[in-house]
């Protein structure tokens, strides 16, 4: 089996600034959200700009509003990993 079946979203807001996307990925045995965040987080090490948010926390506009920061957010649901990104277009 080749296909991940992973989902992009971008969401259309009626906002003046900013990009909203969730990622749906299901998950393989033997991944938990322990070890999807030590992914993401070993894959963002060292990158200033990239804001790895804690458990539980989604990334939002409010996170990155006037910054040139990438906000990440990283959960595991129903056994896909969730993973919410935000940033600032207009800087």
């Amino acid at each position: 089996d080749t296909q991940l079946g992973v989902v992009f979203s971008p969401h259309l807001l009626s906002v003046p600034r900013g990009l909203l996307s969730t990622i749906y990925a299901p998950l393989r045995g033997g991944w938990d959200e322990d070890r999807v965040r030590g992914e993401v987080a070993a894959v963002y090490e060292g990158e200033p700009f990239v804001e790895l948010l804690p458990p539980e926390e989604h990334a939002s506009l409010a996170h990155v509003n006037r910054s040139n920061r990438c906000a990440l957010g990283v959960s595991v649901v129903n056994g896909s990993a969730l993973l919410t990104s935000a940033i600032d277009n207009l800087v």
